[in-house]
C-alpha cells in the first residue's frame, strides 16, 4: 500500500512539475502564429543568446557575432553556459525546450508567491493563476520572444523565500546577476545598512560567476 501511495505521489508531482508546463509550452507554440499580434518577433531575444552560444562552439568571439535580427549578445559571459546545451538544436526544438522551462519557471514563481501568503491547495490555485497568465502581457511576450526573465524571476523568489539564517541566502541572486546584471540590485534592496555583509555576499557570488564565465570564454577562444 505504501509503495502504491508513493508511486501515485511521484506521478502526481511529475505531472504537475514536468508534464503540465511542457504540455502548455507545446500548446502555446502550436497556436502562436494564429493568435500572436507580432509573429515576426518569435524567438527574437533567444536568437542573440543562441548566436553567442554557437559562436563559442565555433571558436568565435560571442560579442562580435550578430543574430538574424542584427542583435549582439550583450550579457555576462557566464550566461553563455546556459545556452550551450541547446545551441545546435533546431529553432522549433529550442522554442519548445525554452518555452517549457519558462512556463515551469512561471509556475514555480506562482507557487512560491501563493505559499508565501499562506494559500492552501497550492497545486489547484497555481494552475488557476498560471493558465490565464500565459496569454497576458508581459508573460506572453516573454515566452514568445524567448527571453530569460521568467527564469530569473523564479531564482530571485527562491532566494527571497529562504530563511534569513540560511547559508544559501543570496547565492541564487548572485547566480541571476551572473546571467543578467540587473538582479544584483536585490542584494542592496533586501538588506538594510545593518546587514551590509549579508548583502555583499550576493555581490561576491556574482563576482565568482562572472570570473567563471570570463575564464570559460577565454579558454574556448584560446
Amino acid at each position: 500500500m505504501t509503495t502504491r501511495i508513493s508511486f501515485a505521489r511521484t506521478v502526481r508531482i511529475a505531472a504537475f512539475w514536468v508534464l503540465l508546463p511542457f504540455a502548455l509550452a507545446v500548446l502555446l507554440d502550436a497556436v502562436k502564429w494564429s493568435y500572436h499580434p507580432d509573429p515576426d518577433a518569435w524567438m527574437y531575444d533567444m536568437r542573440s543568446y543562441i548566436a553567442g552560444g554557437r559562436a563559442i562552439l565555433d571558436g568565435q568571439d560571442p560579442y562580435t557575432v550578430q543574430s538574424e535580427f542584427g542583435e549582439y549578445f550583450v550579457y555576462p559571459p557566464f550566461a553563455l553556459l546556459l545556452f550551450l546545451p541547446i545551441a545546435r538544436l533546431s529553432w522549433n526544438a529550442i522554442a519548445l525546450i525554452w518555452g517549457g522551462i519558462s512556463v515551469l519557471a512561471l509556475q514555480a514563481s506562482i507557487w512560491l508567491a501563493l505559499k508565501g501568503v499562506g494559500v492552501k491547495r497550492l497545486e489547484f490555485w497555481s494552475i488557476l493563476v498560471l493558465i490565464p497568465s500565459l496569454i497576458l502581457y508581459p508573460v506572453d511576450q516573454t515566452i514568445h520572444q524567448g527571453q530569460i526573465n521568467l527564469l530569473l524571476l523564479v531564482l530571485v523568489l527562491m532566494d527571497v523565500s529562504l530563511p534569513a539564517t540560511s547559508r544559501a541566502k543570496d547565492v541564487l541572486i548572485g547566480l541571476c546577476a551572473g546571467i543578467k546584471i540587473i538582479p544584483i540590485v536585490f542584494c542592496r534592496v533586501l538588506h538594510p545598512r545593518s546587514e551590509i555583509p549579508r548583502g555583499a555576499s550576493g555581490s561576491c557570488h556574482y563576482g565568482v560567476h562572472s570570473f567563471c564565465g570570463v575564464d570559460f570564454v577565454s579558454g574556448a577562444l584560446s
